[in-house]
């Protein structure tokens, strides 16, 4: 994970935990209308989401959660990656959480937990983000981490705190669960339910834990000092469970006690973390690779491992009957099988790897640049005509170059993109960007160029760069040292300067327009300018100054996003300025240096990370996904 990744995913946890002062109003009247969000890049990822949990209710639809709060679905789950479509579901205030569990009783309900303690629903799983529904259930530090649903009327669910919560209207919100301390203070892993009045649970202590009736007491069975990651029963007569070092533990009678339970070595010291018995002559389990039995209380010689020819090692399993199973990895690779008990049956593809955009610079309204994680820079002449109007080029496959992260483009002729962390292989080593004099054209046409030199060691990557003209560029090395160039085309020209005396991250030279990596000077008497925390993001304050050349104490710093992650500045002109935060809100105001003058012009479902506004009259925002959002006043 590169470093700017790191920043933001820091920072998204350091704010995930606090509230908003008070509740969101209406969304202020803005000078642009803002289109619906539109996934632009569509390029594999550098690295692709985890898939924690699946649910199929039949073959043709399969839902499934990710690690970083996208909910994906298809209607075909064999199509490949262009069935499946991903919502970003589980956003909120400072980053996502982690949807560790889903269940879906039928093709009209699906449930979903998160590590946040959330219960998402939803009556149509397909329709995107504004499907689901979120409900704050669990408030323990370890959030939920598995949920079964034997119907639409009975879901179970568990955490990390040795609770359980039932409920016999999943979709009827919060007051509708009823949690009940089961296991201590040991964090349950997996919860399985075949029918309503039966339940078995894992832990991370080696126990089981069985419930024969709604009102009953969890009777709780030690079985082993591993842990157990896994838990599925065809009945009430037949659970399996996996521990963490590739061993299961099946029983006929799973609630006589430990006695009844039977070991078997199945994934060659690799943990199983799904399993799935559909009956008590067909289970399907993960590991090293996917295994099978028909007879699964037989001991080690009854599991057979199939799909060996291929590299997939799931981490979460569904099936539905005997003649249907999918399975997701933490690479963003969904395999579904028609045949899931021999190997050739299982054939794995990429459904969540769309790239985060980390840039986005327009120097004519006609003409607009991004460029993602991936080493792709997207090209577009009409940015508000959705996706088809956006062209990738694949720049990194042709310099084998690292990912860019907000490049800069003074003019159609130039483009400048800062190289977190420099080509690939080599780790430790940085101070790269690219170029191109033709950016529009083919991958060939970008360079690479050296923004460092000699000796000196690199250990910082690069990120942010700003233009104040085709002949002054700057980027933003991590630790908050300014590289500017009066040539930026010319690697030697770069040098290392100084904003002593000047706001931090601003370079001023003696004539012209400043220049602000990650700010906005649309004018020599005007640049604004985001506060950080540290590592180059954004709290939520923005600084501004009418005399930026005058050094940092003609600045003035204002709140305009309390509690949250700025990450983007854009002004059209002095006064009118646009930012974006990590949790998808656009902020506009008329009178930059007011706070009260700064207000929501557009919620967006999914962090977005940088903002360009070549006009007053054309806004593009773009953040996670791949996707952009345009503001317009046509």
């Amino acid at each position: 994970m590169s470093n700017q990744i790191h920043r933001l995913a820091r920072l998204a946890g350091l704010f995930a935990g606090l509230a908003l002062l008070g509740p969101p109003g209406a969304l202020a009247a803005g000078p642009l209308t803002w289109s619906a969000p539109a996934q632009i890049d569509l390029q594999p990822a550098i690295e692709a989401g985890s898939i924690d949990s699946i649910s199929c209710p039949s073959a043709a639809l399969c839902v499934a959660g990710d690690d970083a709060g996208n909910i994906l679905s298809s209607t075909n789950p064999g199509g490949g990656r262009a069935a499946w479509s991903s919502a970003a579901v589980d956003v909120h205030t400072g980053g996502q959480f982690s949807i560790e569990g889903a269940s879906c009783p039928s093709t009209t309900l699906c449930v979903a937990v998160d590590e946040g303690g959330g219960v998402l629903t939803s009556s149509n799983p397909t329709g995107g983000a504004a499907a689901w529904t979120r409900a704050a259930v669990d408030g323990s530090a370890s959030g939920l981490s598995s949920i079964a649903c034997p119907s639409v009327s009975s879901c179970v669910a568990v955490d990390g705190d040795g609770k359980a919560f039932a409920s016999a209207s999943p979709a009827g919100g919060a007051a509708t669960w009823v949690s009940e301390d089961i296991d201590g203070a040991n964090s349950l892993s997996s919860v399985s339910c075949p029918t309503t009045y039966f339940c078995a649970a894992v832990d991370d202590k080696g126990n089981v834990l069985t419930d024969t009736a709604p009102s009953a007491t969890w009777t709780v069975t030690h079985l082993t000092s591993r842990a157990l990651l896994s838990v599925s029963c065809a009945s009430a007569s037949l659970c399996i469970a996996a521990d963490d070092e590739g061993a299961v533990w099946s029983s006929s009678a799973p609630t006589t006690g430990a006695s009844a339970w039977h070991s078997a070595t199945v994934s060659d010291g690799v943990g199983m973390k799904a399993l799935e018995c559909e009956t008590p002559s067909f289970c399907v389990a993960t590991g090293d690779a996917i295994h099978y039995s028909a007879n699964p209380t037989g001991g080690s010689a009854a599991w057979t491992k199939v799909g060996s020819s291929f590299n997939f090692e799931p981490t979460a399993l569904t099936c539905v009957g005997t003649s249907f199973c999918a399975a997701g990895d933490d690479d963003g690779d969904i395999a579904v099988s028609t045949s899931p008990t021999t190997g050739a049956g299982w054939t794995p593809a990429e459904v969540d790897g769309a790239p985060t955009l980390f840039g986005v610079s327009c120097p004519r309204v006609t003409r607009c640049f991004a460029d993602d994680d991936s080493g792709d820079i997207l090209v577009s002449s009409q940015p508000t005509g959705g996706a088809s109007a956006w062209r990738a080029i694949d720049v990194g496959s042709h310099q084998s170059s690292g990912s860019f992260y907000g490049l800069a483009c003074p003019s159609v002729f130039l483009c400048v993109a800062p190289i977190d962390f420099g080509p690939y292989g080599t780790s430790g080593s940085g101070g790269y960007g690219s170029y191109s004099k033709t950016p529009a054209g083919s991958p060939t046409s970008w360079r690479t160029i050296a923004l460092l030199h000699g000796a000196d060691p690199v250990v910082h990557g690069f990120f942010n760069a700003g233009c104040a003209r085709t002949s002054l560029c700057a980027i933003t090395q991590d630790d908050g040292t300014l590289f500017v160039s009066t040539s930026p085309t010319k690697p030697k020209t770069w040098k290392k300067k100084s904003s002593k005396g000047q706001h931090a991250g601003v370079f001023c030279p003696r004539r012209g327009r400043c220049v602000a990596p990650g700010g906005s000077c649309p004018t020599r008497s005007f640049c604004a300018v985001l506060k950080t925390v540290g590592d180059g993001v954004g709290d939520g304050r923005v600084s501004t100054s009418t005399a930026p050349a005058r050094g940092a104490k003609r600045w003035k710093t204002v709140t305009i996003d309390r509690g949250n992650v700025l990450t983007s500045i854009s002004c059209a002109t002095a006064k009118l300025c646009f930012a974006v935060d990590s949790i998808g809100n656009v902020f506009y105001s008329t009178r930059p240096t007011a706070a009260s003058s700064w207000h929501v012009a557009d919620r967006v479902a999914g962090p977005l990370y940088a903002i360009s506004c070549p006009s007053s009259g054309l806004c593009i925002a773009v953040g996670a996904n791949g996707v952009a959002v345009t503001g317009s006043n046509s």
